[in-house]
């Protein structure tokens, strides 16, 4: 019985120390200092009847960082009829990058949307977020758990008419946050 006791100890011993130890690894990750105070992203889903504002808009939005100051960045994910998706990074009225997709993709799709949000946030790490949803709604209020009713989007995947639209639905867009 002593014996049992004294193994016992020695695994309780032993289990404390590699708890101990573990736990006060360092991550790197959690101690990145963040690139910006702001980083407001702008998901536009044009790729539909809203196509012809897209341009516009986007040029409002590019004047509009006019002065936010070197600490803040505005991420525009765009989406449009016949063009394929982009990125582009602005600051102080100024398109700084820009990158284009190789491929047209549902920016509605759940996966794709969730992809592009992580890649735009690690990329401009920031002290806080903002997030712009420019496209078509069907509103908020719940009936029946309709996408029909509550839904953001559409993405017709390049195509130029209303058919084979995509919506994402609320209850999957807050998963997808």
């Amino acid at each position: 019985l002593h014996k049992k006791v004294e193994d016992m100890k020695y695994l309780l011993t032993v289990l404390c120390g590699i708890v101990f130890f573990s736990s006060c690894k360092d991550d790197n990750e959690d101690n990145v200092e963040p690139r910006f105070d702001r980083t407001v992203i702008f998901y536009i889903s044009g790729d539909n009847s809203l196509s012809d504002d897209v341009e516009d808009n986007v040029n409002d939005i590019i004047a509009g960082t006019a002065g936010i100051g070197e600490n803040n960045v505005a991420v525009l994910l765009v989406d449009n009829n016949n063009t394929k998706p982009k990125t582009m990074v602005v600051k102080n009225g100024a398109i700084e990058s820009q990158t284009i997709f190789d491929n047209d993709f549902y920016m509605t799709s759940p996966n794709m949307m969730k992809t592009l949000l992580t890649s735009v946030m690690n990329e401009n790490t920031a002290k806080s977020y903002g997030f712009v949803f420019w496209g078509h709604c069907t509103g908020w209020f719940i009936d029946n758990d309709s996408i029909s009713t509550r839904a953001y989007g559409p993405d017709n995947n390049g195509g130029a008419s209303m058919s084979g639209d995509k919506w994402i639905n609320f209850p999957t867009l807050a998963m997808v946050f």
